[in-house]
C-alpha cells in the first residue's frame, strides 16, 4: 500500500517540495565545512535524564533540504519573506554593523522564526512549535507574540558543526499539568 501524501506543515497543503532550510543565496556566506554532517536528538526528562542520539549524514549541514513545506508556500509567503529579508541579512553575514529600525527587526526575526519552524521538521519525533504559532507566522509574516528572536555576531563556525533540536519534557507522558494557584 502507498505511502499517504504528506501535507505541509503550515497550510496542511499537498504538493510537497524539498525545502532548503538555507536558501542558495545565503550558502555564499556559509563556508562548507565537510561532506558528512552530524544531528544530535536531545531528550531531557522531569528527572533531567537526557536520551541522546546522534546520527551521521551526507552532505554539508548548509545544503540540507526538508520535504514538508508544498510549492504554494514554498514559493508564495516563504519566497516573499526571503526576498524582504535578503537585503538585511546579506550586510549582516558580510560581517558589516548595520542599524534595524523596529519593521527591520520584525522582517529578519519573522525569516529566522521560519527558517526554525521549518528546521524542527529535521525530525519530527521532536516537533515542538504548535500548529497554532506556524499558522501565525504564515498569516502574518511576523514572529509570533510568545517568541523572541536575538541576533548577535558569530565568529566563526566550530568544525564539528551538528543542527542541535532540544525537547524538554515538562510532565511526564500520560499525565496533565495541573495550574499553578
Amino acid at each position: 500500500m502507498p505511502k499517504p501524501q504528506g501535507k505541509c506543515i503550515y497550510c496542511g497543503g499537498i504538493g510537497l517540495t524539498r525545502e532548503h532550510l538555507y536558501a542558495n543565496w545565503i550558502r555564499k556566506y556559509l563556508p562548507t565545512l565537510t561532506d558528512m554532517h552530524g544531528v544530535e536528538e536531545v531528550e531531557t526528562s522531569p528527572t533531567g535524564q537526557e536520551m541522546r542520539r546522534l546520527s551521521h549524514r551526507s552532505g554539508d549541514l548548509h545544503s540540507k533540504r526538508i520535504r514538508r513545506v508544498c510549492k504554494t508556500c514554498n514559493l508564495g509567503w516563504m519566497s516573499q519573506l526571503q526576498e524582504a529579508a535578503k537585503p538585511l541579512l546579506i550586510p549582516m553575514l558580510d560581517g558589516d554593523t548595520i542599524t534595524l529600525d523596529r519593521k527591520k527587526q520584525e522582517i529578519v526575526a519573522a525569516w529566522a522564526t521560519m527558517i526554525a519552524m521549518t528546521g524542527e521538521f529535521a525530525v519530527d519525533r521532536f516537533v515542538a512549535v504548535p500548529q497554532s504559532d506556524r499558522d501565525a507566522l504564515r498569516l502574518t509574516q511576523r514572529t509570533p507574540p510568545n517568541w523572541r528572536i536575538w541576533l548577535g555576531r558569530f565568529r566563526e563556525l566550530p568544525e564539528n558543526t551538528r543542527w542541535v533540536h532540544r525537547v524538554v519534557t515538562l510532565v511526564e507522558k500520560g499525565t496533565q499539568a495541573r495550574a499553578s494557584d
